[in-house]
């Protein structure tokens, strides 16, 4: 049995031919922002959404998103976060026990379908052609009807078995999207994509990225009393990790050359009351606004692949240190684990420009991630950079294996 979330839906649909609809399911696994933000953008785009929410599932969305995006309650939750967008489609919500619903049976037109995100349990069930409920049965078919089938499994690190799962029903015809760190842009993108930025960076990483910013902030061995400087600040996200971590910066001064991002970053700091201990300027990383030895540290996140003359700002960042002040700076790197490399090369060339287009809703933005990735110094290069800067003590922790790099340093 189904029942159509919009009551109007079911006249429309009687008024005009039925359209190819696209599943949607959602399990257990932590990251319901992906599936609220995936559901959001179908609709948005005029798709008939075939919804089914697994109990652990619906437990997620409680959790996570709170009482207002409960199953009943999702296309007021949708409409009041992403707009009235979502309207442009339609959606019936099927129950995961009724394994006589429609999207069971290989004669059901539906196009495609997509779990997001994917638990653990529910990828070995399909791995292993199990249908014991209406997601894991829908998956079948996709699979044996030759339809796309897009899993994005949520979990990390990843056991063996896990990965075998995933071999298994990519072999099968699934694709498969795990989440991958978002990055910064060219300039001219950059207030393009500023709406848009926390969410992708966050979404697409599937929330990792948190964790590298406080490591990052731990390697400076803070006391609470130090005046740390973030540059290519972005939102700064990496500041507020300074001020939040504990023991914490005692100040942050935000750089970038951004408007519009630092706009979002100006906006996140009212909402979070930090007004006071993060302080925003803009400008360029080649000629810092501030004096010699004026800042205990320097963070920089997933931003030094932009500036054009890194020598010239490292010179300056040596200059505004004060001795002994720590650097930290997370860039993303080519992999060199040959099995992993090839998949995240594929992955990054080829998936996540078109992941970001469409979730960005900005054709072409994100095309510039692979070239930048390529033509950035390999991480003995960067380490060369930085000693014939001034800097000592660098070491470069590979971070996801190898995807992501801590470069840690000193002044001396």
């Amino acid at each position: 049995m189904s029942a159509d979330s919009r009551p109007s839906a079911s006249h429309a649909e009687a008024a005009e031919p039925r359209r190819r609809g696209i599943a949607l399911a959602i399990t257990g696994a932590s990251g319901a922002v992906y599936a609220t933000r995936t559901l959001a953008a179908l609709l948005a785009r005029g798709v008939h959404v075939e919804l089914v929410v697994s109990d652990y599932g619906k437990r997620l969305l409680h959790d996570e998103l709170g009482d207002a995006a409960s199953v009943d309650q999702l296309m007021p939750y949708l409409t009041k976060t992403y707009g009235d967008a979502v309207n442009a489609g339609s959606m019936v919500v099927h129950s995961n026990r009724d394994q006589g619903a429609t999207l069971a049976s290989g004669s059901h037109g539906c196009s495609g379908m997509a779990i997001v995100p994917c638990s653990m349990k529910t990828l070995a069930a399909i791995a292993h052609g199990l249908s014991r409920n209406l997601i894991e049965r829908a998956a079948d078919v996709m699979l044996k009807e030759k339809r796309r089938l897009v899993i994005v499994p949520r979990e990390t690190p990843m056991s063996l078995p896990q990965l075998r799962n995933m071999v298994l029903c990519a072999e099968a015809g699934a694709m498969i999207l795990p989440a991958m760190p978002a990055f910064y842009q060219q300039p001219k993108t950059l207030d393009d994509l500023a709406d848009r930025y926390d969410f992708l960076n966050h979404a697409l990483s599937a929330g990792i990225d948190k964790r590298w910013r406080m490591r990052a902030i731990r390697s400076l061995a803070l006391t609470g009393r130090e005046r740390v400087l973030d540059l290519c600040t972005g939102t700064a996200d990496l500041a507020f990790a300074a001020v939040d971590a504990t023991p914490s910066a005692a100040r942050v001064v935000g750089i970038d050359f951004a408007g519009a991002m630092l706009r979002v970053a100006r906006e996140k700091i009212q909402r979070r009351g930090a007004t006071g201990r993060v302080t925003l300027v803009r400008g360029d990383a080649t000629t810092i606004p501030l004096a010699d030895a004026s800042v205990d540290a320097v963070t920089i996140g997933f931003g030094i692949r932009n500036v054009d003359n890194m020598p010239a700002a490292f010179r300056e960042m040596h200059r505004v240190m004060k001795p002994g002040a720590r650097l930290a700076i997370l860039e993303f790197a080519v992999p060199t684990l040959p099995g992993f490399r090839a998949f995240y090369l594929w992955y990054v060339r080829r998936l996540l420009p078109r992941i970001g287009a469409a979730l960005s809703r900005h054709d072409g933005a994100y095309n510039y991630l692979p070239e930048s990735i390529d033509a950035f110094e390999t991480p003995d290069e960067f380490v060369k950079i930085l000693r014939q800067a001034g800097f000592s003590a660098i070491v470069p922790v590979r971070l996801m294996l190898g995807a992501v790099i801590l470069y840690t340093a000193q002044r001396p």
